[in-house]
């Protein structure tokens, strides 16, 4: 459960709708990085192709959402 008392199964099912019927924009962005700070298995193909084919806008939005959970190591 998330805090808020909605089931997590709820919620993702909430965000693959967004996903699914919106146009290319911001709130695709916003409901691929949802699901993967969520866990779902799929979210990190969304983000691949947003990163690959996705708008300005799309890229923009993802790196917000992901700025400061990734941590990338060069070594």
């Amino acid at each position: 459960m998330i805090s808020i008392g909605v089931p997590t199964s709820e919620v993702h099912e909430f965000l693959y709708r967004i996903l699914r019927r919106q146009q290319p924009g911001a709130e695709r962005a916003r409901a691929a990085v949802l699901l993967w700070c969520l866990g779902d298995d799929y979210a990190v193909k969304l983000l691949a192709e947003i990163a690959t084919r996705g708008s300005v806008q799309e890229k923009t939005e993802m790196l917000l959402g992901i700025k400061g959970t990734v941590r990338l190591d060069l070594a």
